[in-house]
């Protein structure tokens, strides 16, 4: 079976593929002046383990 290594470096080979032309600075929005909506939740479970 291959060793943890060579799955670290496939990973690091796909996410340099994946993000090779990505500018952070670029919007996902038709319309220059749109807004872009974001929505997250937490539950409380989730807060009592922290």
């Amino acid at each position: 079976p291959p060793v943890l290594s060579s799955y670290a470096k496939t990973e690091d080979k796909l996410f340099k593929h994946l993000f090779s032309s990505y500018q952070k600075w670029v919007r996902p929005v038709e319309d220059l002046n749109g807004t872009v909506q974001v929505k997250f939740g937490l539950a409380i479970s989730q807060l009592v383990d922290v």
